[in-house]
């Protein structure tokens, strides 16, 4: 089962979008870190593994 949803970094505003798959047995867990700031996002949410898209910038302006 796979699901999506969006996502604002609590520190810096840059938008994601998050795709969350159920994790197998053999999933690694790695740290994850917002690529706007730095600041670390979680890798798992219970039994899914998280994957983030960065969709926009904080301040980036939309539709020029």
């Amino acid at each position: 089962m796979i699901r999506t949803e969006p996502f604002k970094c609590p520190s810096c505003g840059a938008l994601y979008q998050i795709v969350k798959i159920e994790a197998g047995p053999e999933t690694i867990d790695h740290q994850l870190n917002c690529r706007a700031c730095g600041a670390e996002l979680n890798g798992r949410d219970g039994q899914f593994v998280l994957k983030y898209y960065l969709l926009r910038n904080p301040g980036q302006l939309r539709g020029r």
